[in-house]
């Protein structure tokens, strides 16, 4: 894996970063949107483990936060907490299935939504916890979990490290 402060790593993250803020609100489904930069946090713990992504979480939750008019380190303690978790219930359960990444994304996504609609809730007396809200965060899982295959895909393409043949390369 690239290390975290790697400058491909830090381009990545900061292009999902102005996905999530410019491209996202014109991807909503009703007033539920992906994250990017969340995907980032799957693709990372699917590909390298959760250990690898606690990191890439934090990392994501401090830009986030920075980008945010959120409660400074609310995003970042959340996706620490929710990469922790994730990395504690993976202990017995093959990850490498895409039913199992399917449903991980979904939780994830799920429970990130409902643990910053609690947060907020508590901060703010404006936000309630009602059914509108939380049908808000089924749907943003949903469509995240709609575009983890092509993100993935993508995703790992970026990354990629196998050094293409070139023809010439071939009668060497």
């Amino acid at each position: 894996m690239y290390r975290i402060i790697s400058k491909r790593v830090i381009l990545f993250l900061l292009l999902l970063l102005v996905l999530d803020i410019a491209a996202a609100p014109f991807l909503t489904w009703g007033y539920a949107r992906p994250s990017f930069s969340y995907l980032a946090i799957l693709y990372v713990a699917f590909e390298y483990g959760w250990k690898s992504a606690l990191p890439v979480a934090i990392l994501v939750g401090f830009l986030r936060d920075l980008t945010s008019g959120a409660a400074v380190g609310m995003e970042t303690l959340l996706l620490a907490f929710v990469v922790f978790v994730l990395d504690k219930a993976n202990k017995n359960v093959i990850s490498q299935s895409t039913f199992f990444r399917v449903i991980v994304t979904f939780l994830f996504i799920l429970g990130l939504q409902i643990l910053y609609l609690a947060g907020f809730s508590l901060v703010s007396p404006d936000i309630k916890i009602s059914w509108f809200n939380l049908s808000l965060a089924v749907k943003a899982a949903f469509l995240n979990t709609l575009i983890l295959p092509p993100f993935l895909y993508l995703a790992t393409r970026f990354f990629d490290k196998k050094k293409r043949f070139h023809q010439f390369e071939l009668f060497r």
